[in-house]
């Protein structure tokens, strides 16, 4: 967690989580072509492919600081920015198919996979609603603060404070909406409640029936949305060994 992500952040204080920073000492290794280079200093990081990053990023950041959060439609150059891909941007604007690959690597934990080096679906505006220095960086982004025990302890606290058993292992199938609230139809149950909430990727919602029919705009959202491709693994030593090499 880190800086802007005010509801997770607050929602862990609720919760009682103690969070912790994340380490962010030592030297930075590069890898290219099977290389590996310990990089003391920023200004050691002057090779072509992290140049070529370094100024993708400074441009892109800085298109990024002219689009309004709340109303990215709104940025003066919405709409020639929504009418090109990332691909096209990072194709036209970066020197080395290095630092285009890279780049594009940032994207990949959203995105499904394709040939291209980004989706040629995903427009230039969407990534410009966050700075990529806020999305990669430790210290002052995304990845500043951990909380002890895991980020799982949000979802374990919070189902605690449910007044009935978590249901697993039951596919939602139907979801029926009625003038006294709404009836979900699961694998072995049936559920009536006032309100439902759909937290699940939008291509597998539209596998769901729901009755009425959801309306034609989120029925096409749902058929052009797939979900990213990604397996994270996280490995646990007993030390941090590494950091006497690195």
């Amino acid at each position: 967690m880190g800086p802007t992500q005010d509801r997770v952040l607050a929602l862990a204080d609720e919760l009682d989580l103690e969070r912790f920073p994340t380490y962010n000492g030592g030297r930075t290794s590069s890898f290219t072509a099977g290389a590996r280079r310990a990089i003391e200093a920023p200004s050691e990081a002057a090779g072509p492919v992290l140049a070529d990053v370094g100024q993708a990023q400074f441009r892109l950041d800085r298109m990024a600081r002219r689009v309004p959060l709340d109303a990215p439609w709104q940025a003066k150059r919405a709409g020639d920015w929504d009418a090109q891909t990332v691909e096209t941007w990072l194709r036209r604007n970066m020197r080395t198919s290095g630092g285009r690959g890279c780049s594009a690597s940032g994207y990949a934990p959203f995105l499904p996979p394709s040939r291209p080096i980004c989706p040629p679906a995903l427009p230039l505006l969407q990534p410009l609603r966050r700075l990529l220095d806020r999305l990669f960086n430790v210290k002052d982004g995304a990845q500043e603060e951990r909380i002890v025990g895991g980020s799982q302890l949000l979802a374990l606290r919070l189902a605690e404070r449910l007044a009935g058993p978590v249901v697993l292992s039951a596919a939602t199938r139907r979801i029926t909406q009625d003038d006294d609230g709404v009836v979900v139809a699961a694998d072995g149950h049936e559920l009536r409640a006032r309100h439902v909430v759909v937290a699940v990727p939008p291509l597998l919602a539209g596998h769901i029936d729901y009755e009425p029919g959801l309306p034609p705009w989120r029925d096409q959202l749902t058929q052009r949305m797939p979900m990213g491709s990604v397996t994270k693994c996280m490995a646990v030593y007993d030390e941090p060994f590494w950091r006497a090499t690195v």
